[in-house]
């Protein structure tokens, strides 16, 4: 994939995080083999991500994801991406590693911190 190609899937991956939850568009960008390295207690396939995402959406319903910065590594079709979510009055962030496999998420590893009020929040830039 070209460095064009992987951007445009991960930033379309982050952005499926974005209430409110589009199930099928989330499994789609997701290949068969997904694995998940970094579950927190869920299966680690597209199911349990999926699974993970719809709780997601329970805590933050009002949920809009974006990419606050891109690494691409287009030889071995790996993106880490640093993103925000606000809901209300809430702010999360976090960082994901994804692999990528003809042009769909094959595994991701990532983390993300704990919910914080937005006016306690630093601008995003």
């Amino acid at each position: 994939m070209t460095r064009a190609e992987l951007e445009a899937v991960v930033r379309a991956w982050v952005a499926s995080w974005t209430a409110p939850l589009d199930a099928a568009r989330f499994l789609a960008l997701h290949d068969e083999g997904f694995v998940d390295h970094s579950p927190a207690g869920r299966s680690p396939d597209r199911a349990g991500a999926l699974v993970g995402l719809t709780a997601f959406f329970d805590r933050f319903p009002e949920a809009v994801t974006t990419v606050e910065d891109l690494v691409i590594d287009e030889a071995s079709a790996k993106v880490a991406v640093r993103w925000c979510t606000r809901s209300g009055d809430v702010v999360v962030r976090g960082i994901e590693l994804v692999e990528l496999r003809a042009g769909r998420v094959h595994a991701r590893w990532g983390a993300w911190d704990g919910d914080t009020p937005a006016s306690a929040d630093r601008p995003v830039v």
